[in-house]
C-alpha cells in the first residue's frame, strides 16, 4: 500500500508540473499537507481510501458506507472544524486564496494507479454577500457561475479583463477567460466572484459588485478550485455559507458558525439526493 501511495504522489506531482511548470512542483513540495485528502476527524489519505473502499474494507470513522463519488473541498482547517459534513466522503483542504486552491484542487484530482477520480466535487465554505436583503447573512446559497477578479490589466473601474485583452487564462477547444460555469443544480443560481483580496470597505465591494453584473457574493478559492476541475473534465459544485455583508470587516457582526451551518445543511441535502438518483 505504501508503493501505491508513494506512485499516486508522484503522478500528482507530474501533473501539477504538467498544468503549473516548475513553479507548481516548489508549492506541492513547501505545502505537503495541501495534497493529503482527510476523513472528517481522520488523515486517512484519499489513495489509501479509495483502494481500501474496493475492497469493501474501510467504512469512516463514523461507520458510514464510503461515498467515493464525491470529493469536498473546504479552504481551510478553521471552517472544517466548524462543518458538520455529511460521514463517508473525503475532504480535502484548500488552502487560502485562489492560488492555493487551485494547486491543491489540481493535486487532489490528479489520477493514480490506486487514486479513484471522484465524479462530483463540491467546494464549501463561507463568502460575503454583495446584497444582504437578497442573500442575507447566515444563509447559504449554491452558486451556478464563478467569475475571477483580479486577472486583467488595471483596477477598479479601469480593469480591463482578459476577454477584452484577448487573453485566454487558459487556451483551448474552450477557452477560459474570467468566468466559468459551475455544476448545476435545482437550488444554483447567481453569480459567485473569486478574488485574492476580499472588500475592505462597502466602497470597495459595491464597485467589485458593479464590475460583475448579476454578482451576489465574493470568495477566495471558487474559481481555483473550478479551474483545476475544468482542466480534467468536472464542474465545480460551490455552496457558500454567507458570514458577512462584504467589506464589512467588524467581525462582530460575522455569523460564522450559523452561516457554515447552513452550507452543511445544503451540501447534506444535495449530496443524499444524489445518492437516490
Amino acid at each position: 500500500m505504501a508503493e501505491a501511495a508513494r506512485a499516486a504522489a508522484k503522478t500528482s506531482l507530474a501533473f501539477i508540473e504538467v498544468v503549473f511548470g516548475k513553479r507548481g512542483l516548489s508549492i506541492a513540495n513547501h505545502f505537503p499537507e495541501l495534497s493529503k485528502p482527510i476523513w472528517p476527524a481522520s488523515t486517512e489519505s484519499y489513495a489509501t481510501l479509495t483502494q481500501a473502499s474496493t475492497l469493501g474494507a474501510m467504512t469512516s470513522p463514523a461507520q458510514a458506507r464510503p461515498n467515493l463519488d464525491w470529493l469536498i473541498l473546504v479552504p481551510t482547517d478553521f471552517e472544517r472544524q466548524q462543518l458538520d459534513l455529511p460521514p463517508g466522503v473525503p475532504v480535502q483542504i484548500l488552502g487560502f486564496g485562489p492560488l492555493a486552491a487551485a494547486a491543491s484542487c489540481a493535486l487532489a484530482l490528479a489520477p493514480g494507479a490506486t487514486k479513484r477520480v471522484p465524479k462530483r466535487v463540491l467546494l464549501i465554505g463561507i463568502a460575503g454577500t454583495f446584497d444582504a436583503a437578497a442573500l442575507p447573512v447566515a444563509s447559504a446559497r449554491a452558486f451556478a457561475r464563478v467569475a475571477c477578479d483580479g486577472v486583467g490589466v488595471g483596477l477598479g473601474s479601469e480593469t480591463l479583463f482578459p476577454s477584452q485583452l484577448g487573453f485566454p487564462q487558459i487556451a483551448g477547444e474552450t477557452p477560459v477567460f474570467e468566468e466559468l460555469p459551475l455544476h448545476t443544480t435545482a437550488a444554483a443560481q447567481g453569480l459567485l466572484v473569486t478574488t485574492p483580496a476580499a472588500s475592505a470597505n462597502a466602497t470597495e465591494a459595491a464597485a467589485r459588485a458593479a464590475r460583475f453584473p448579476g454578482a451576489v457574493a465574493e470568495d477566495m478559492e471558487a474559481f481555483g478550485a473550478a479551474l483545476a476541475c475544468h482542466l480534467v473534465g468536472l464542474e465545480l459544485t460551490v455552496i457558500r455559507g454567507i458570514s458577512n455583508v462584504a467589506g464589512d470587516r467588524d467581525k462582530s457582526h460575522w455569523q460564522i458558525k450559523a452561516a457554515l451551518d447552513a452550507a452543511a445543511k445544503l451540501a447534506r441535502t444535495l449530496i443524499e439526493d444524489s445518492r437516490v438518483a
